[in-house]
């Protein structure tokens, strides 16, 4: 799975989530445009339910790429409802947990104020994004994974916060190069 902290998981779990909306979306317009289409978007549904732990959802979305590679339509048509009621189940199942662990934090921060940031935290955080738009380019996960983790637990305005979670949302998708240009921006906004 992830690994890492809590607040890592549900990041990735709202990663997910937002992906699994528009991938299932896309999924149903997608057998319209062809068999490509639909591998490319159930490939995608695949890894990232193995990513959190949704082996079932995985392992189904596995077999409608096999069969879709196959050319096999009878089989998809006959399974595809299936897994978009388990997909769909999944995503608002995610979003009640979501929303929960939003409504918790946000009893705890009963002041809503925007977290201090001094200039020995910003230079923490340059360094921090330097060192990720490195690991980055060369697609060292473990690092880019640890160095994620390590920012969000320093105090980060609402602005680099935002920031940090397109990273990551860009991260799980593997769109390394948009990642890279959402670091760029945030180092010259920190300067």
């Amino acid at each position: 799975m992830t690994g890492g902290t809590k607040a890592r998981y549900f990041s990735v779990l709202s990663i997910f989530n937002k992906d699994a909306q528009m991938r299932l979306s896309a999924l149903r317009g997608s057998l319209k445009d062809g068999m490509r289409s639909f591998v490319i978007n159930v490939h995608a549904l695949k890894s990232a339910a193995a990513a959190i732990g949704a082996e079932k959802i995985s392992e189904h979305a596995a077999m409608l790429e096999n069969a879709g590679r196959a050319g096999d339509e009878a089989y998809i048509h006959a399974n595809i409802g299936v897994f978009v009621e388990h997909l769909t189940k999944l995503i608002e199942d995610i979003n009640y947990t979501l929303e929960t662990e939003k409504a918790e934090n946000e009893q705890k921060d009963t002041h809503g104020a925007e977290k201090s940031v001094d200039s020995q935290d910003n230079k923490v955080i340059f360094s921090l994004f330097e060192s990720l738009r490195q690991a980055l380019v060369s697609q060292k996960m473990d690092t880019i994974d640890q160095l994620l983790e390590k920012l969000y637990k320093l105090p980060l305005n609402e602005k680099t916060r935002q920031a940090a979670d397109h990273v990551s949302d860009y991260v799980l998708i593997t769109e390394f190069d948009r990642a890279i240009k959402t670091i760029d921006e945030c180092m010259t906004n920190l300067k």
